[in-house]
C-alpha cells in the first residue's frame, strides 16, 4: 500500500516534506481561502464594490494590489494581523519536530509554527542564509517567505509567475531546493487541489524536473475524482489522511520500526542520535567499514532517574535439550536458565516510546530467578520469643 511504501522511504530519509497551510488548520490558522475572505472584509465598502470577490488568494491580492495603486501595506498588516495571533494548538507540529527523518521541509505556509516546534532545524528563506547552516541538521526552506520579511512574501498571482525564477540573488536557493526534489521522493501535505496555486507549484516542480522525478505523495482527507486525475497524471499517488492523522500514524511507525531499520539496513548516524535526543535517550552508535547497517552500541537514559533497562521480549527456540532445563526452571528447581544464541528467535527492547529490535545484537541470555519483594520483618515464635527486624526476600 502507499501508505506502507511512504513510511518505509521515510525511515531510509528519502523524502522532502512540503507543507501547506491546511496543516496549520488545526492550530487555528487560516486556509487560502479564509485568508482570502478576512482580507477582502479588510476593504472599505466603496472599495469592496470595486472588485469581484474570490476564494482564490493570489488573484484577490492581485485585484486588491492594483486596486491599492501597486500598494500591498492592507495585505502584508492584514497577514501580520493574521499569523501574530498565538495558535489554538501546536501538538501536531510538536510531533513533526520529533522526525527528523525529513532532513528537508519545503514551506508555502506564512506562520512560523514549524520551526518554533523544531529548534534543531535550519531555517532557509533565501540564498544567502545558505553558507551559514549546518549540514548535519535538518533544514527548512521557507518558499513563500513570512513575518520576518513581508515585502518579499509571495502571495500575488504576478508573484507566482515568478516561481522557480532564474533571478541571480536566488538561484542557489532554488537550485538548493529543486536539487533536494530530484533526489528525493516528495511528500504534498496540507494543501487543497481546489487551490489553484498548488496545481501551479507542482506543475512547475514537475516541469523542472522532467525524467528526474521519483515518487510523490499527495496527502488529503478528501479528493475530487477530477482533481485526483489531475495527480493521476503526474503520477502521484493520493493517500485520503488528514496531516494530524498522518503525522500521527507516522509518529508510532518510527517508534517502533526506526531502530530496526537502520540496525538492519543502515541509516545516518546523526539523524539516529538526534532521534534518540527527541526521545529522551542517549544512543551510542557506530559503523562497521564497508557495512551499511549501524551498530547499536548502548541507549541510555538522558535522565539518570529512568531505569536504564527497557521492556524487553524474547521468542525462543525451545529444542529437545533446552526443554528440560525450561521446565526445571519454571517448576523452581533451578535458579538461572541459559539459553544460546541458536534459541533466540525474535526480540526486542521498548525504552519508552521507543523500540529497539536486532537479534544479532545478542550473543547469550541467562535468565535468574530473583527475589520480588524486599520487606523487613519481625518473627513472633510460640513460646513467646520475638526477633529483631530481618530482611526478608519473597
Amino acid at each position: 500500500m502507499a501508505k506502507e511504501r511512504l513510511f518505509e522511504l521515510i525511515r531510509e530519509e528519502d523524502v522532502v516534506l512540503f507543507v501547506g497551510a491546511g496543516f496549520s488548520l488545526y492550530a487555528d490558522y487560516p486556509s487560502g481561502a479564509k485568508l482570502a475572505e478576512i482580507i477582502y472584509n479588510k476593504l472599505t465598502k466603496e472599495e469592496r464594490e470595486e472588485i469581484d470577490f474570490t476564494n482564490d488568494l493570489s488573484k484577490l491580492t492581485e485585484d486588491i494590489y492594483h486596486l491599492k495603486r501597486q500598494n500591498n501595506n492592507l495585505i502584508l498588516s492584514c497577514i501580520r494581523e493574521v499569523f501574530s495571533v498565538p495558535p489554538k494548538s501546536i501538538i501536531t507540529h510538536q510531533l513533526l519536530g520529533k522526525i527528523p527523518q525529513f532532513r528537508t521541509i519545503i514551506t508555502t505556509n506564512y506562520d512560523s509554527l514549524i520551526e518554533t516546534c523544531n529548534k534543531d532545524l535550519e531555517v532557509v528563506r533565501k540564498s544567502k542564509d545558505i553558507p551559514m547552516i549546518n549540514r548535519n541538521r535538518p533544514v527548512l526552506y521557507k518558499i513563500h517567505g513570512d513575518l520576518n520579511n513581508l515585502d518579499e512574501i509571495i502571495l500575488k498571482t504576478s508573484d507566482y509567475e515568478n516561481y522557480f525564477i532564474k533571478d541571480k540573488e536566488q538561484a542557489i536557493f532554488w537550485n538548493q531546493i529543486k536539487s533536494a526534489l530530484a533526489r528525493h521522493h516528495i511528500l504534498f501535505i496540507g494543501y487543497s487541489l481546489e487551490d489553484s496555486n498548488i496545481r501551479t507549484i507542482i506543475e512547475k516542480i514537475y516541469k523542472e524536473l522532467g525524467d528526474l522525478k521519483k515518487e510523490a505523495f499527495f496527502i488529503s482527507p478528501s479528493v475530487k475524482r477530477v482533481k485526483k486525475s489531475f495527480l493521476d497524471s503526474k503520477g502521484i499517488q493520493y493517500i485520503e489522511s488528514t496531516g494530524e492523522e498522518f503525522i500521527n500514524e507516522l509518529t508510532e511507525d518510527l517508534r517502533l520500526n526506526y531502530f530496526p531499520h537502520i540496525l538492519s539496513k543502515g541509516g545516518s548516524a546523526d539523524t539516529a542520535l538526534l532521534f534518540g535526543e527527541k526521545y529522551d535517550f542517549i544512543v551510542d552508535i557506530s559503523k562497521e567499514r564497508n557495512k551499511p547497517n549501524l551498530i547499536l552500541n548502548r541507549i541510555i537514559p538522558s535522565d539518570k532517574s529512568q531505569s536504564t533497562l527497557g521492556n524487553i521480549k524474547l521468542s525462543i527456540n525451545v529444542d529437545e535439550k533446552t526443554r528440560p532445563k525450561i521446565v526445571d526452571f519454571q517448576s523452581g528447581k533451578s535458579e538461572s536458565l541459559f539459553l544460546s544464541r541458536d534459541n533466540i528467535k525474535d526480540y526486542s527492547e521498548k525504552f519508552g516510546q521507543v523500540q529497539i529490535r536486532d537479534v544479532s545484537l545478542i550473543k547469550s541470555v541467562i535468565v535468574l530467578r530473583v527475589p520480588i519483594l524486599f520487606k523487613n520483618v519481625c518473627l513472633v515464635f510460640e513460646n513467646g520469643y520475638e526477633t529483631k527486624e530481618l530482611e526478608i526476600k519473597f
